[in-house]
């Protein structure tokens, strides 16, 4: 069945992502991660504090191909998503990035695999576009002892200039099949343009557990 209103505003609201996040937890199998995010990279990574100048001192790492530099992306993009000249104002990243994602009206782009762990599982990113009715949809793709699973993670609203997008939680690391060290996970993420306008994204940082 389609989305409701009222998943959608629970899914824009922390509380609530960390409250059904204690639930999945309860949840946990431990084994080894298969399926669409088996190849995940490292979990090691460096992490910096990109987000500082916005209030938020939580150390990120970027998600493989996440700054959409490199003419070989392994991005898997869809329905006309492609890499484009102009990159975010803020340049977090790198002074000399050039680049960015557009992702048309009903196109989407999904990552490649990337680790994450039960500590401070959040996403975010740099984003402008939408309009009225035109959301950009961010999913968590993973596995769990049934099998695959797609999962809302939350909604980006319109947004008129560049910026950096609020924390966005995600469940996949309590619910989702565990490697071997029991604590962290092999996730994908995948970014839709809901509605009639399309969007750009840029330099996507996950929050994950650092394993040393």
């Amino acid at each position: 069945m389609g989305e409701t209103v009222a998943t959608r505003a629970r899914l824009r609201h922390p509380a609530a992502a960390l409250a059904a996040l204690a639930i999945g937890a309860a949840l946990m199998v431990v084994a080894a991660t298969a399926g669409p995010a088996a190849s995940a990279t490292s979990c090691l990574g460096e992490a910096e504090q990109v987000f500082l100048p916005w209030a938020d001192p939580a150390a990120y790492t970027l998600a493989p191909g996440g700054d959409f530099e490199g003419v070989g992306t392994s991005w898997q993009l869809a329905s006309g998503a492609k890499r484009v000249r102009g990159n975010e104002p803020f340049m977090v990243h790198e002074s000399t990035d050039t680049r960015s994602l557009s992702i048309p009206a009903g196109g989407s782009a999904t990552s490649p695999a990337i680790c994450v762990g039960l500590g401070d599982p959040t996403l975010r990113l740099f984003a402008i576009g939408g309009g009225a009715a035109s959301e950009l949809k961010v999913e968590v793709i993973y596995e769990t002892a049934l099998g695959t699973v797609t999962q809302p993670v939350g909604y980006v609203p319109e947004r008129d200039a560049w910026g950096p997008t609020l924390q966005l939680p995600f469940l996949a690391n309590a619910t989702g099949l565990l490697s071997l060290d029991g604590l962290t996970a092999s996730v994908l993420f995948r970014f839709t343009a809901l509605g009639s306008v399309g969007w750009k994204i840029d330099d996507v940082y996950v929050d994950p557990w650092k394993v040393t």
